[in-house]
């Protein structure tokens, strides 16, 4: 198994791990040909981008996050208890992981918008992307670009195309 898999294992035993980032990760994708024992497809250099450039980010806090095309759609219905826990956690700080399965740049923009409109930023040191599996790139406007209009105001770092989310190999994430 790879480890990403055998570190999942890991997290779910209970055991406290050391998890870091992977050198190769699969762009190509192909769900006829599913078989974790086989390994994946590791075509490309993973690069975690700093958005906007500052010289060093740390960030520390209280984990939260999800898929953003799931998270949206809980955004102001009796499900969203999002304030409860940024309340409960605010001494922590929080630190936001997101990433996408299948969107497009402007739903990406609208979706950060409403996000930070509806307070789900406050509070927050950090937020952490990952790539996106599907990203369809209206108005000549890449993810990556997407996300820093759509966050720049917050002037806290972001960074983008870390190993989370729907494309492998994927760090394993914890919300709390």
């Amino acid at each position: 198994l790879h480890r990403s898999l055998t570190d999942s294992l890991e997290i779910e035993k209970g055991n406290e791990i050391i998890q870091e980032s992977f050198d190769m990760y699969e762009k190509e994708w192909n769900a006829d040909e599913i078989d974790p024992c086989a390994g994946y497809n590791l075509t490309e250099k993973v690069e975690w981008k700093n958005i906007f450039g500052e010289e060093k980010i740390v960030i520390q806090g209280r984990s939260i996050g999800g898929c953003l095309d799931c998270i949206k759609n809980y955004i102001g219905t009796k499900y969203d208890k999002v304030q409860e826990y940024l309340e409960k956690h605010k001494e922590d700080g929080i630190v936001w992981f997101l990433e996408a399965f299948e969107t497009n740049t402007a739903e990406l923009q609208r979706t950060l918008w409403q996000m930070k409109s509806c307070g789900y930023f406050k509070y927050c040191k950090g937020i952490v992307f990952g790539r996106p599996l599907f990203i369809r790139e209206d108005y000549e406007t890449s993810f990556n670009e997407a996300v820093k209009l759509a966050l720049e105001d917050l002037k806290i770092p972001v960074i983008c195309d870390a190993d989370i989310g729907h494309v492998s190999p994927q760090l394993a994430m914890v919300n709390g």
